[in-house]
C-alpha cells in the first residue's frame, strides 16, 4: 500500500546567501516529503531558482523575498503569513536557518491533540568544518559536539493550525 505522506514545509529564513552551500546539499534526502519555503530577509541579495537547483534540492520550492530586513524572529511570522497567501499547502512546518544542517525530517505518528514535535540538534563546538564530519547515522555526540533535545522553535515540528494562530496573536504583539 502507499504510505502516508506528511505534509511538511520546510521555512528556511536567509540573510546571508553564502550560507546555503552548507544547508542545501544535505536537503536532497528530504525533497520527495517536504516542501521548500525559503524567506530571504535580505533585501540587497537575490536568490533565484537555479542556483537552489544547483546545490541541490529539486523538491517543491517556493522562494519569498521580503522588501526589508527584519530579524530572524520576524521573518518567520513573516513567512508563515505569505505561505497563507500562496496557498501552500501542509500539515506540519519545520523551522530551519541558513547554517543549519538538517539530517532527518520524519514526522511520527502523533495524535491530533499534538502540536509540536521536539527533536534532537547536535551543538558543534569548535569549528564549521566539523559539520562536514556529521553523517545521518551519527546519532550520538563524539568530540565534534553535543547532541540533545532541541527546545527553540528552530528545528522543532509544529503543526501548521496551531502556528498559523500563533502568527495572527504575534502579528499583533510584535508591533508592540
Amino acid at each position: 500500500m502507499f504510505k502516508r505522506k506528511n505534509n511538511l514545509a520546510l521555512v528556511m529564513t536567509v540573510f546571508d546567501t553564502d550560507a546555503l552551500r552548507i544547508s542545501l546539499p544535505p536537503l536532497h534526502r528530504l525533497e520527495r516529503f517536504c516542501t521548500l519555503v525559503i524567506y530571504n530577509d535580505n533585501p540587497n541579495q537575490i536568490i533565484n531558482r537555479r542556483t537552489i537547483r544547483r546545490m541541490g534540492w529539486h523538491g517543491v520550492l517556493h522562494i519569498i523575498y521580503s522588501d526589508k530586513n527584519t530579524g530572524e524572529f520576524e521573518s518567520r511570522f513573516n513567512a508563515v503569513k505569505e505561505m497563507r497567501n500562496l496557498k501552500i499547502a501542509c500539515d506540519w512546518v519545520m523551522f530551519i536557518d541558513q547554517d543549519d544542517v538538517l539530517l532527518d525530517a520524519c514526522v511520527p505518528a502523533v495524535s491530533e491533540n499534538i502540536f509540536a514535535v521536539v527533536q534532537n540538534a547536535t551543538v558543534l563546538n569548535d569549528n564549521i568544518t566539523d559539520m562536514f564530519k556529521i553523517t545521518p547515522n551519527w546519532a550520538n555526540g563524539t568530540e565534534y559536539g553535543k547532541t540533545r533535545p532541541n527546545f527553540e522553535i528552530t528545528g522543532t515540528i509544529i503543526r501548521r493550525t496551531i502556528l498559523d494562530e500563533f502568527t495572527d496573536l504575534m502579528v499583533d504583539i510584535l508591533p508592540k
